[in-house]
């Protein structure tokens, strides 16, 4: 195939009819706009401000887009992509330029859903590992932020290990010899850990506390105010609204189906917007 010289052209009009010439060029698709550097006749604009607007306008629409392929795939052949892209009338051009605004709103919210779904999969994942972390201690009759009452200290943790409720007694007694009544509950032991809680009185807790920091006890990261089996009930809850929120936006999402063509001339009216004030600098 040979390879044909281009001609160049250069055209010169009034400021106030740029905007239908420029549209003009574009349409005819045969032509490749380049600015003209500015000297004692001509000057350049400054159309920075307005040409980021409508290239952030395309990265929206190509991003709703994208979003709407995603949850709602659109039907095609193999051979689809031979097609091509519709072309439009100057009626229909202008036609969609007076609808332009809605059909942003609609790309602005499909990106929001986007958002909304990626933010309740985030909470998703937080509370799956607090309820991971809720397992050890689903036996634990109080919460594990319980530190006791006007005359118990109580102590809720872990320790690394396997120990029995005899060895961890045994090793506060020998901290506070005149330790007076105490109670420890193992609720889950292992051979790499051991969770307990502990209730002494308060005149023995400074000891009581040497005794078990010796043994290395550690408090529950999350501690909470309920109950380990209510506090797992409310994760529950939280994970089942977070899931109805994606659920909502994905529905939402599919609604805006009919508008992907609409989507699809948006970036590309963005975009010829964007190149048109990028001519005109």
């Amino acid at each position: 195939m040979a390879v044909m010289q281009m001609d160049r052209i250069c055209v010169c009009a009034l400021k106030k009819d740029r905007k239908q010439l420029l549209e003009f060029l574009q349409r005819q698709g045969s032509v490749e706009l380049s600015r003209v550097e500015p000297d004692d006749r001509f000057a350049s604009m400054d159309t920075a401000s307005s040409r980021a607007l409508f290239e952030k306008n395309a990265r929206t629409a190509a991003s709703a887009l994208e979003i709407l392929n995603r949850y709602c795939p659109a039907p095609s052949s193999p051979l689809s992509f031979l097609n091509g892209r519709k072309a439009l009338s100057v009626s229909e051009s202008e036609a969609f330029a007076g609808r332009r605004n809605d059909r942003m709103s609609a790309a602005e919210r499909l990106n929001a859903l986007e958002r909304e779904i990626a933010q309740a999969k985030a909470d998703i994942l937080k509370i799956e590992g607090s309820e991971e972390a809720l397992v050890p201690w689903m036996n634990l009759p109080v919460p594990l932020s319980y530190s006791g009452t006007g005359r118990v200290s109580a102590w809720v943790g872990s320790v690394q290990g396997e120990f029995s409720e005899e060895a961890l007694l045994a090793g506060m007694a020998r901290a506070v010899p005149a330790m007076g009544p105490a109670h420890v509950e193992i609720i889950r032991a292992s051979k790499e850990m051991t969770s307990f809680y502990v209730l002494a009185l308060k005149r023995d807790a400074p000891g009581v506390e040497e005794a078990l920091n010796a043994l290395g006890f550690t408090r529950p990261v999350s501690a909470t105010s309920r109950v380990p089996a209510d506090a797992m009930r409310r994760l529950e809850e939280k994970k089942r609204d977070a899931q109805a929120r994606i659920d909502a936006s994905v529905a939402e999402i599919k609604g805006f189906e009919p508008l992907r063509e609409e989507l699809r001339m948006l970036e590309d009216y963005m975009s010829m917007r964007s190149e048109k004030y990028g001519v005109l600098e």
